[in-house]
C-alpha cells in the first residue's frame, strides 16, 4: 500500500501528466483560452516592471554586497550582524524602509515570490530576467540557511526597532552610530517563523532543483534540508514566537503572529511538493490509507496539532505575511490528484471562491479599478492587498477551482488591479516606472545622500529622494484614492518586500498569458 502511493505520488509531482492531464497542463488550456477571449493589450511594459521590481530586491540586500550589485548607491552594510551570539548572521534582505531584519514577513515574501517563479518559470525566461531572479531570492535564502544553526535554535531577525527607529541614516552608516543589532532566536514554540522559514527554503529548494542552466542542485539540497529540519521546531514544539521589539524584550513590536497553525500547514504542503516522499505524507506512521499525501497536515496526530479547522473553516480577509490560508487552500486544491478528500477540497475552493466574490463584487474599487476594502482595515498597504489577492485569482484559475465564467471575471480583475499600481490613473505607484511614478519612497537608504547628513532635514524634505529606488512599489491610496507623495507618510509611501512579492508574480503571469514579451 505504502510503495503504491509512494509511487503515485512520485508519478504525479514529476512526470508530465496524471489522470490523462497534469494539473498544469488542464488548467492552462483553459485559462490561455479564457486571455484570448477577454483580454487586449494594455500598453504597460510588464518586462520592464519585472526588470525592475526584481532590482528593488537587490536595494534591500544586507550583508557583504556582491561584485554583481547593479545599485550604485548600496554599499556593505551590518557584516557584524550576528556577532553578539557569535554567529555569522549577515546577508538576507531589510524587510522595508528601515534596517531591522525581520525574517518573518521576508520569508513570506520569499515563498510567494518563489511560488511565482515556480508558476511561470517561462515568462522570466522570456524576459531574460531568470538568472537576476534565481540570484534575487538565492540572497534570502542563504541567510536564512544562517539562521537556523543547530536542529533546535532558530535565529528570526536581527536589530532593536527602537533604536532603528530613532535614527533617520544609510545602512552603510549604522556602524558610525554605533548602533545595537540585538540577534532573537527561539529553540521552540515559534511554529510561526519556524514554519515560513521552512516554506521559503523549501520553495527555493524547488526552484534550485529545477533543470536549467541555473540548475544547483547542492545548493537546492542544503535548501530542503534546512527546510526539514525547520519543519521539524515546527510541529514538535508548536507555538507563536515573541515579536521583534528592542533589546530588553519589552518595547514596542512589530509583525506579530495572530496564530501558527496556517504556517504549519503551509511549510507542510510545500515540502510535500518539493519532496514527494513517504516522510511528508505519513509521520505518524499510521496507514496511508488514512494519511494521504498532503492530507497529514491538516490532521491531529501523535498529538501534533495541524490546522484543518482554522484554514479550511474561516474565510481569510486576504493573503498576508500574517495569514497563509488562501495559500493553504490553493495548494490543497493543486494537491488535489493525490489526496483522496472531496471533504477539504469542497471546502477550500467554497472558502477561496467567497473571498474573491468579496475583493471583485463587494469592496470598494477606485476610479482606476484598484480595489481597497476598508472596513477589514486593509487601506494601509493597499496594493500590497490587491496584488497579492490578485495573485490568489490568478492561481484559482490556474489550478482550475474557478469555472469558466469566473475565470473571465478573475483574470480580468486580476489584470486591472496590477495595471492600477503602474498607473492607469494619474500616476504610477512603482518607482521609476510610468507615468508620474513615486519620487519620495519611505526608505532610509534611498532618501539619504551617499555622501554627506542625513537625519531630520531630509525626513522631513519635500524633495525627491537622492537615489532612485527602482522597482519598489510603494503603500498606496487609501479607500477614498488619496495618496500623496511624500516621503514622512508610511502609510501610504512605505515600501516593503512583500508589497512587491504579489505584484512581481503577477508581471509574470501577465508576461505567460499576454505575450509578445515587450522589451524582450
Amino acid at each position: 500500500m505504502a510503495l503504491f502511493h509512494i509511487l503515485l505520488i512520485a508519478l504525479a509531482v514529476f512526470s508530465p501528466s496524471i489522470q490523462g492531464r497534469s494539473i498544469e497542463e488542464s488548467s492552462e488550456d483553459s485559462l490561455h483560452n479564457v486571455e484570448k477571449r477577454t483580454t487586449t493589450a494594455s500598453g504597460f511594459n510588464y518586462a520592464d516592471a519585472l526588470h525592475k521590481s526584481i532590482l528593488f530586491y537587490e536595494a534591500q540586500r544586507s550583508g557583504v554586497l556582491p561584485a554583481t550589485n547593479r545599485i550604485p548607491w548600496r554599499g556593505d552594510s551590518a557584516v557584524d550582524d550576528g556577532s553578539d551570539v557569535g554567529i555569522d548572521l549577515s546577508g538576507g534582505w531589510y524587510g522595508a524602509g528601515d534596517h531591522v531584519k525581520f525574517n518573518f514577513p521576508v520569508s513570506f515574501a520569499v515563498t510567494t515570490l518563489g511560488w511565482g517563479l515556480m508558476e511561470y518559470w517561462d515568462a522570466y525566461e522570456a524576459a531574460g530576467e531568470l538568472g537576476n531572479m534565481l540570484d534575487s531570492i538565492r540572497w534570502p535564502c542563504e541567510y536564512l540557511i544562517k539562521c537556523h544553526p543547530s536542529a533546535n535554535k532558530y535565529y528570526y531577525g536581527v536589530g532593536d526597532i527602537e533604536i532603528d527607529h530613532s535614527q533617520w541614516i544609510r545602512p552603510e552608516d549604522m556602524d558610525d552610530y554605533n548602533m545595537i543589532r540585538p540577534s532573537w532566536s527561539c529553540t521552540g514554540q515559534c511554529s510561526d517563523v519556524t514554519g515560513e522559514a521552512a516554506a521559503a527554503l523549501a520553495v527555493c529548494a524547488i526552484n534550485f532543483n529545477k533543470t536549467s542552466s541555473y540548475r544547483d542542485q547542492t545548493f537546492a539540497t542544503q535548501c530542503l534540508d534546512k527546510a526539514r529540519s525547520l519543519y521539524d521546531m515546527t510541529i514538535f514544539s508548536p507555538g507563536k514566537y515573541t515579536p521583534i521589539s528592542n533589546q530588553y524584550g519589552n518595547g514596542t513590536v512589530q509583525y506579530p503572529s495572530s496564530r501558527y497553525d496556517d504556517e504549519m500547514a503551509w511549510a507542510g504542503l510545500w515540502l510535500f511538493l518539493a519532496t514527494g516522499t513517504e516522510e511528508y505524507h505519513d509521520k505518524s506512521g499510521d496507514d496511508l490509507a488514512n494519511f494521504n499525501g498532503a492530507y497529514y497536515y491538516f490532521n491531529v496526530s501523535n498529538n501534533m496539532f495541524m490546522s484543518s479547522d482554522y484554514a479550511l473553516r474561516a474565510k481569510a480577509k486576504t493573503f498576508s505575511w500574517d495569514d497563509k490560508r488562501p495559500g493553504v487552500q490553493l495548494l490543497l486544491w493543486k494537491c488535489r490528484y493525490f489526496m483522496n478528500n472531496t471533504v477539504y477540497e469542497n471546502k477550500a475552493q467554497k472558502k477561496i471562491n467567497s473571498m474573491m466574490t468579496d475583493w471583485i463584487d463587494t469592496f470598494a474599487r477606485l476610479d482606476t479599478g484598484l480595489t481597497i476594502s476598508s472596513n477589514l482595515g486593509l487601506d494601509w498597504g493597499s496594493n500590497g492587498h490587491a496584488g497579492r489577492m490578485a495573485w490568489v485569482a490568478m492561481m484559482a484559475n490556474k489550478y482550475d477551482l474557478s469555472d469558466a465564467s469566473e475565470k473571465a471575471e478573475r483574470y480580468a480583475w486580476a489584470k486591472q488591479q496590477i495595471d492600477a499600481i503602474l498607473g492607469n490613473g494619474s500616476h504610477s505607484y512603482m518607482v521609476g516606472f510610468g507615468n508620474n511614478p513615486p519620487q519620495r519612497p519611505h526608505h532610509r537608504g534611498s532618501s539619504c545622500p551617499t555622501t554627506g547628513t542625513c537625519g531630520g532635514p531630509i525626513f522631513n524634505s519635500l524633495d525627491p529622494n537622492a537615489n532612485e529606488l527602482t522597482g519598489a512599489v510603494v503603500g498606496g491610496p487609501d479607500v477614498n484614492g488619496t495618496y500623496v507623495d511624500l516621503l514622512k507618510d508610511y502609510k501610504k509611501n512605505e515600501v516593503t518586500v512583500y508589497y512587491n512579492a504579489g505584484v512581481q508574480n503577477m508581471l509574470a503571469a501577465l508576461l505567460h498569458y499576454e505575450p509578445p514579451y515587450e522589451g524582450c
